[in-house]
């Protein structure tokens, strides 16, 4: 009887363990379907991408630049440029951490100690922003003699001090400037806000100024940081200047309207009566107003709006 006995709770063990290896089986065949429908789902939906070109402002692409995307509240993204000048980092629920529409971030693009950036915001599924940066390590500004009106092409503040003069080859300091008489030392800029005049002692990027040279001289700044964004515009008129050393047209402008967070191009900002059409700029020879449909680095314009917008030479798609 005790023989049979140990032979029962042998059997019974037996069966006991069989039993709970087969639960536990059950149970791990159940938590792998669980995790790959989680899965499923989560690739399902497709990380949000920002990308974009990495570029100096005469377009030749930048191989190699240290690029960071940056959100606050989220970890940044790094990358380098490929052969291209692109840059591609994802954010979304395969990354896990997920970025919503309407996080505002920006990219920092740096090569050879040159840096340009720019802001954007998280829309859908793909969203671009290209930077430019610096190539020139020093930018200038020609002057003539009689009233100038200038900006400074980068987009970094600078005191006039600061500035370096060249009059026929020679350099002088901003103060050395001014007591050899070629250049008068009030700079003069403009309040957006009291629509008025002010002396400054400083120039701000894509603000304007009138300078009064007495002795046709160049300018020299650098090197600096610049930027797509050019301005914020107020109701009625405004002053300025670009904040990067190229070239632009007005159509090649993008318009960013404050009031319902939508981008419009010249033209359409102009067909919605957002913006004057107009740009006047200054003609240095003959001392007068010009119509202009081009914004050179380094001269400012008379711009008139009728909403606050925000000005930029690109858009973020």
């Amino acid at each position: 009887m005790n023989i049979n006995n140990k032979g029962n709770k042998s059997k019974g063990s037996i069966i006991q363990f069989n039993m709970t290896i087969f639960f536990l089986f059950l149970l791990i065949i159940l938590i792998i379907i669980c995790a790959s429908s989680v899965n499923a789902e989560n690739g399902s939906r497709a990380p949000k991408t920002i990308w974009g070109y990495v570029t100096y402002y005469n377009g030749e692409p930048i191989v190699g630049a240290s690029v960071v995307v940056s959100a606050e509240g989220y970890p940044s993204k790094s990358y380098i440029s490929d052969a291209d000048g692109a840059y591609q980092v994802d954010v979304g629920p395969d990354t896990g951490d997920p970025w919503p529409d309407g996080t505002s971030f920006i990219v920092t693009a740096e090569k050879n100690d040159f840096v340009g950036n720019n802001n954007g915001t998280v829309y859908g599924s793909i969203t671009r922003a290209d930077v430019m940066i610096l190539i020139n390590a020093t930018v200038t500004i020609i002057l003539d003699e009689n009233w100038n009106l200038v900006s400074i092409p980068v987009n970094q503040t600078l005191l006039k001090n600061d500035i370096i003069v060249d009059v026929g080859g020679v350099t002088y300091t901003w103060l050395e400037a001014v007591a050899n008489g070629f250049l008068l030392d009030f700079i003069y800029g403009w309040d957006k806000n009291a629509q008025s005049y002010i002396i400054s002692e400083e120039f701000n990027p894509s603000r304007g100024y009138w300078i009064y040279i007495y002795e046709a001289c160049i300018f020299s700044i650098g090197p600096g940081a610049n930027e797509d964004l050019i301005t914020d515009i107020f109701i009625q008129w405004d002053l300025v200047g670009l904040t990067f050393d190229k070239e632009i047209s007005k159509q090649n402008l993008t318009l960013f309207l404050i009031s319902n967070g939508s981008f419009y191009t010249w033209s359409e900002a102009v067909s919605y009566s957002f913006i004057l059409d107009f740009i006047y700029g200054w003609d240095v020879s003959t001392q007068s107003y010009i119509l202009v449909n081009d914004l050179l680095p380094g001269n400012s314009y008379w711009f008139y709006s009728y909403e606050t917008l925000k000005l930029s030479y690109r858009k973020n798609y």
